[in-house]
């Protein structure tokens, strides 16, 4: 899910890390053969604590089959550069 995710580079030139995951569940099952594709959405933005520079995005992700049914969900924390002043 997060791999098909940074296949599109949304954060290319400023990801930082990968905080962490959180609530990850698998809603059906994926078999041999399923044809997947990741839909994300920003939950919520915050500064860093430790980083005056960075700030924490928190992404829903949502793992989808080819009949369109949810297979996995969860969020993650990414730690990002942010824009210049």
């Amino acid at each position: 899910m997060h791999g098909l995710q940074t296949r599109t580079s949304h954060t290319l030139g400023t990801g930082i890390a990968l905080i962490g995951w959180d609530g990850i569940r698998y809603t059906a099952p994926i078999l041999l053969g399923d044809t997947v594709r990741t839909f994300w959405q920003t939950t919520e933005t915050r500064k860093s604590r430790s980083r005056p520079d960075a700030g924490i995005v928190v992404e829903r992700l949502e793992l989808h089959n080819q009949k369109d049914a949810c297979v996995l969900v969860g969020e993650v924390a990414l730690l990002v550069s942010k824009r210049p002043a």
